[in-house]
């Protein structure tokens, strides 16, 4: 029986899964801060980046849709 965890886990980018949204912003927004708090990197500056980076002109993880344009607002 060989289980992993690509055949568990269906996933295409960008994500559609809200609740898959939401978990990755919030990682983002919790743990960014503590290693840009190591770099001597403003936290505000950082996670301007890391949205960059997760955004539809970075690594295209989460596209902009009306939830994250709620989200935001």
């Amino acid at each position: 029986m060989n289980l992993h965890i690509v055949n568990l886990l269906p996933v295409a980018l960008p994500l559609t899964d809200p609740v898959l949204k939401f978990f990755i912003i919030l990682v983002i927004i919790l743990f960014a801060p503590i290693l840009l708090n190591r770099l001597k990197i403003p936290h505000l500056l950082g996670l301007i980046i890391a949205g960059a980076f997760i955004g539809p002109y970075g690594f295209n993880l989460v596209a902009r849709d009306s939830g994250i344009v709620l989200s935001g607002t």
